[in-house]
């Protein structure tokens, strides 16, 4: 379909952008992140990471979770057991954690 076709095209390696690597830009977001900045905890750290999202592309980091089944053809989490997104289950309400009510 037209659909998988552009997404099969997002993953398609693309020519390194200013300042990267042509290692980084055919690598997957996760490696490139946790290369670059294996501990994130600061807003400075953070900033960090969301502006090396910009350059490695969001559409692109969207068609690598596609392809990890992390993503439905919706757009949105995939909410089943295969992958297992545990947050993506308790957000939808597709899992309930019954000792977690009185916080809420």
């Amino acid at each position: 379909t037209m659909r998988r076709r552009e997404q099969v095209a997002q993953l398609a390696p693309r020519p390194p952008r200013a300042g990267w690597s042509v290692e980084a830009a055919l690598l997957p977001f996760s490696e490139v992140a946790e290369r670059r900045l294996p501990k994130v905890r600061t807003a400075a750290g953070y900033a960090t990471l969301r502006a090396l999202l910009r350059a490695h592309g969001v559409d692109r980091l969207r068609g690598e979770l596609a392809a990890k089944g992390l993503v439905g053809d919706d757009g949105l989490l995939t909410t089943g057991t295969q992958p297992f997104n545990l947050f993506a289950r308790l957000g939808s309400g597709a899992m309930v954690q019954p000792e977690m009510a009185s916080a809420n």
